[in-house]
C-alpha cells in the first residue's frame, strides 16, 4: 500500500516533506504549501486498526521516506533548507508502536 495514494493524492505527484519542529513535524508538498499532515495521520490510525486483527508481524518501510521513514528523516526548516533528521515519521511511529511484534506478541 502506498500512503500517499491512501489519501487521494496521484501518482505522479507533487513531494512531499517533513517541514517545522522534529517533535511534532507537518507533511507539506512544498511548491502547493498543502498540509497534508491530518489527511495522513487519520489514515494511518484507521489502516492500523483494520490491519490490527490480522495475524501480521511486521511492516515494510521505506528509508528517508517523508511519510513512512523509520527513522533519521529530513526535517526541512523556514528557508527550505534540510535542517534537522527526525526520529520517524508518524506513520512510522504509529506503526511499530502498534505492531503485534512490538507488544510481545510475534
Amino acid at each position: 500500500m502506498c500512503p500517499e495514494v491512501e489519501i487521494g493524492l496521484g501518482t505522479p505527484r507533487e513531494s512531499l516533506r517533513l517541514v517545522g519542529a522534529v517533535e511534532d513535524p507537518r507533511l507539506v508538498a512544498p511548491r502547493s504549501g498543502a498540509d497534508h499532515t491530518a489527511a495522513m495521520q487519520s489514515m494511518a490510525a484507521e489502516r492500523l486498526r483494520e490491519l490490527g486483527g490480522m495475524d501480521l508481524c511486521g511492516f515494510i518501510l521505506k528509508k528517508d521516506s517523508p511519510s513512512c521513514g523509520m527513522e533519521r528523516v529530513r526535517v526541512y526548516g523556514p528557508k527550505g533548507m534540510a535542517e534537522k533528521k527526525a526520529g520517524s515519521t508518524t506513520r512510522a511511529c504509529a506503526t511499530t508502536t502498534s505492531s503485534p511484534c512490538s507488544r510481545g506478541g510475534g
